[in-house]
């Protein structure tokens, strides 16, 4: 191979298109399903005068996952294969005489070698059978010189333009169609039902609908393919995860800049516009932890998180747009507070930018940041020059980046926002990166404390008196001012691993030894339950960016509780004896009673009014549903053994098991989903519930940092002695979000070293 097959672009402001051809060789027959021999041209045009052309989005590698379980693992293991002989460079000037002739007289082959990844190749086959064989095309492989950095670092502070001027961006998916059909089925027929809905019974009563209840399904008029709508659903989902389009850095700034985006899977093209549309509802109504498991079983990662995170980065960015255009433009020189503000708030939107593109890979760590420029550009004031440009040169690490990013906006912004996108260090942390700085690898987070709620309700547990003082950096050390506020107890299993197991034990055990504090003023006469499932969530309508999270949640967490334990409960039916017989389980009252005992112990701690129901399911609450799940569980063995069943009483269907068992709890599972993920529930020394990252420990501290909004988790580093301490994440108390850690704290204020 040459040492490159790219001709140096003729200015900064250059770019590269290419046409595809098909060879015409009568007298050579190709295998079947071959496809037409093709080639291309290649052509620098100046951007600002460039033809129309399409530009395509695909994946390098293998664009689909083998499974979707172990995504995380995955990642960064697929190889990119290349075909170099089927797609050949013809010169411009030869291109014109590719006809009829056989190949060897009638093209004279460049030897220059493109290396073309064999999903790029399928792309190219399926563009020309379309029928943009004449037409402009833009793909990354074949027209940026990917080895020479320079040259690449210019081309990629240009994408942003690249996509947006392209007359169509083509997404393509791969040749793979599994699970197509019920995908297309939910754009097609589902969403028409439900536009019939919406004009029959109205949006808010649609919005109290749970998606598989079939009192809903049946009111729709449709039936999904296989006639079960949760094998539906699952392959909607699955249909997403496979795909690894789907969970590209890359991707979000390629559609939500696009005039128009088409969907390419094999040869079905699909309308980017109605995806979008529906993962953008399902977010909306609160359906992801009803129609599927709401998290990953891997990496937590709500499902479908990908395609509905497009929408609202797609939507925010609309958003910020019109703010740019309302607001009055600082001037270029002077009026320094109006320049400030200005850029304060452009840094905000970035750095909100980056949480809500954190569940997109990329191969090149630096990606995860370089990605996201181009969409905070066009957001950018006018007169301001990006902060931030490419750069690919191996001084330039990822290390260095993400902590020249986290140093930015630590020195920019007010209340010490950017701690708080540090993320769990529970999944891996990127070698050298000091604590203080977010490893934007990470793909798995919960939403920011100080996102979770609207500005006007935010959380300050230290309210600023006076302005901050400058932020000091040295090194890799982040100094600060702070007081410890107490130390960690106990800790939970990490919330993922509970929805994952449904063992639910230690959370209500935890409750025993909670402070008195709760069950008196000023924290509301709250009982053991409604202190957890407040905790558990932040104590955050997370659907409304509420102050606090409505009293009618405490029932569905009722629901929940008496769910899991009963799902955990409930015996098989068919087990086996001490010598490996099969047996039928059998339900043991006495056993379940004993295992619920804390739920006696804690409605002791009750003080609710009488009037009130308690936020705890009693132990016969929970009997009563494990002789429901037995009965189903029962009638389903016996049907499958071929018994008669009463056609009086028929076995309910998975649906209206599923609604009646979990039905109940879809409103505290809303408020959980964004909050759950890489956190866990901890006791404090002096009694306080908590909700802090996963990898928090017994014997990390609870700090109070002035003026940051949040208290956060430290770790003392071994052998610093006092100062020097680890950041773990920030922490919700319960009971002191609003100033009241900072009247216990005073004035006992000292330095804090993080590193």
């Amino acid at each position: 191979m040459a040492d490159t097959a790219f001709t140096e672009l003729p200015s900064e402001r250059s770019i590269r298109l290419l046409k595809l051809f098909a060879f015409e060789m009568p007298d050579i027959d190709l295998p079947e399903g071959f496809g037409p021999l093709l080639g291309f041209t290649v052509e620098a045009f100046e951007l600002d005068n460039c033809p129309d052309f399409t530009a395509l989005s695909y994946t390098w590698g293998n664009p689909m996952r083998e499974h979707v379980e172990y995504r995380e693992m995955e990642e960064g293991l697929h190889s990119t294969q290349y075909f170099d002989i089927p797609l050949i460079s013809i010169p411009r000037d030869d291109a014109s005489r590719v006809g009829a002739q056989p190949l060897e007289t009638s093209v004279r082959v460049s030897e220059r070698s493109y290396q073309v990844p064999d999903n790029l190749q399928a792309a190219f086959k399926q563009l020309y059978r379309s029928g943009l064989g004449g037409s402009w095309i833009w793909a990354d492989a074949l027209c940026i010189d990917q080895e020479n950095k320079t040259e690449k670092a210019v081309q990629v502070a240009m994408m942003d333009e690249i996509y947006s001027r392209a007359g169509m961006v083509v997404v393509w998916l791969g040749e793979d169609t599994s699970n197509l059909a019920s995908f297309l089925w939910l754009h097609e027929e589902f969403v028409i039902a439900l536009n019939s809905y919406i004009e029959r019974f109205g949006l808010e009563e649609l919005g109290r609908q749970r998606p598989l209840d079939p009192r809903f399904t049946e009111k729709l008029g449709v039936v999904p393919p296989g006639g079960s709508w949760y094998a539906c659903w699952e392959e909607y989902f699955t249909f997403l995860r496979r795909r690894r389009w789907f969970s590209r850095s890359w991707v979000v700034q390629e559609v939500s800049l696009a005039r128009e985006v088409a969907l390419q899977c094999g040869p079905q093209t699909i309308s980017w516009q109605v995806v979008s549309q529906l993962g953008d509802f399902i977010a909306k109504v609160g359906w992801q932890p009803q129609l599927a498991p709401s998290v990953d079983r891997a990496s937590g990662r709500a499902i479908a998180d990908e395609i509905v995170r497009l929408s609202v980065v797609r939507r925010n960015l609309q958003s910020q747009y019109l703010k740019v255009a309302d607001r009055e433009q600082p001037p270029a020189v002077g009026d320094d507070d109006l320049r400030q503000k200005a850029m304060q708030d452009w840094l905000e939107f970035f750095q909100v930018l980056l949480s809500n593109t954190a569940v997109y890979s990329s191969s090149d760590p630096r990606d995860k940041i370089y990605s996201v420029l181009g969409m905070a550009k066009a957001a950018l004031p006018e007169g301001f020059a990006l902060p931030i440009s490419p750069d690919y040169s191996e001084e330039c690490t990822a290390v260095s980046v993400f902590t020249s990013v986290a140093s930015l906006f630590l020195r920019s912004l007010p209340r010490l926002m950017g701690l708080s996108f540090v993320r769990d260090r529970s999944g891996h942390r990127m070698p050298g990166l000091p604590s203080w700085v977010p490893d934007y690898t990470v793909t798995q987070k919960a939403t920011e404390l100080v996102l979770i709620r609207s500005p006007e309700n935010a959380f300050d547990c230290c309210p600023v008196q006076t302005p901050a003082a400058s932020v000091v950096i040295v090194g890799n050390r982040l100094h600060l001012q702070g007081a410890r506020f107490d130390r960690v107890a106990a800790v939970c299993t990490p919330i993922l691993d509970i929805l994952k197991t449904q063992v639910i034990d230690d959370l209500l055990e935890i409750c025993e030894g909670l402070s008195a504090e709760y069950y008196a003023l000023p924290f509301g006469n709250s009982g053991p339950g409604e202190v957890l499932w407040r905790t558990i969530v932040a104590d955050t309508d997370t659907l409304d960016r509420a102050p606090a999270a409505p009293e009618v949640i405490g029932p569905s967490f009722k629901n929940w509780v008496c769910a899991r334990l009963a799902r955990c409960l409930t015996p098989d039916i068919v087990q086996r004896d001490e010598e490996g017989r099969p047996c039928l389980g059998r339900l043991d009252p006495a056993a379940i009673r004993a295992r619920t005992a804390v739920l006696s112990r804690l409605a002791e701690r009750e003080t609710r009014p009488a009037a009130e129901p308690s936020c705890l399911p009693t132990a016969d609450n929970v009997l009563a549903m494990c002789r429901l799940m037995y009965s189903y569980s029962l009638h389903g063995f016996m049907a499958s053994c071929g018994a008669v069943m009463d056609p009086g009483d028929p076995l309910p269907t998975p649906e209206q098991q599923n609604n009646t068992v979990d039905g109940g709890s879809a409103a505290f599972v809303r408020m959980l989903t964004p909050v759950a993920p890489c956190r866990r529930v901890y006791r404090t020394e002096a009694g306080y519930l908590g909700l802090g990252p996963a990898s928090m420990e017994v014997g990390d501290e609870v700090w109070m940092v002035e003026d940051a909004r949040v208290p956060f988790v430290l770790r003392a580093r071994e052998g610093e002695g006092d100062g020097g301490y680890a950041l773990v994440g920030e922490t919700y108390v319960h009971g002191f979000m609003d100033a009241e850690m900072k009247r216990r704290i005073g004035d006992r204020v000292g330095d804090i070293w993080l590193e």
